[in-house]
């Protein structure tokens, strides 16, 4: 269920991160938990992406936890060889919080080499 807080709270951080979303924009809440972060799959009709996004009031520990998440995918992501999702960019502010923007991908059934694996593909 969609509520309004959250449409709101995802045109701000899309806003802020220089898209803009039209009332086509159709999103899923697919995490909201313990580590203080909320997760939005969104469809923007042209571009489909996941927002992360830790609100300023929650506790301490998850702001540093998203601000050090945001350091690695800005600073270290590139020093290590791992599959990282393309980010579409980020913010963090003592307003407006955490927000990181992710193209979003889809798992697939690959049959290469013989064997059944799941590989992640981008949507479209």
């Amino acid at each position: 269920m969609h509520t309004t807080d959250d449409y709101r709270l995802i045109h701000r951080c899309l806003s802020k991160l220089g898209r803009i979303a039209d009332d086509s924009m159709t999103f899923v809440k697919i995490y909201a938990g313990r580590s203080g972060s909320t997760v939005f799959d969104i469809n923007l009709g042209n571009e489909h992406v996941i927002l992360k996004y830790t609100d300023p009031a929650a506790y301490s520990d998850a702001q540093s936890r998203a601000l050090r998440e945001l350091r690695f995918y800005e600073a270290l992501s590139s020093l290590i060889d791992i599959p990282i999702p393309e980010s579409f960019g980020s913010f963090a502010d003592e307003q407006m919080g955490v927000g990181m923007l992710f193209r979003a991908y889809r798992e697939r059934l690959s049959r290469a080499a013989g064997r059944r694996s799941f590989v992640w593909t981008r949507y479209g």
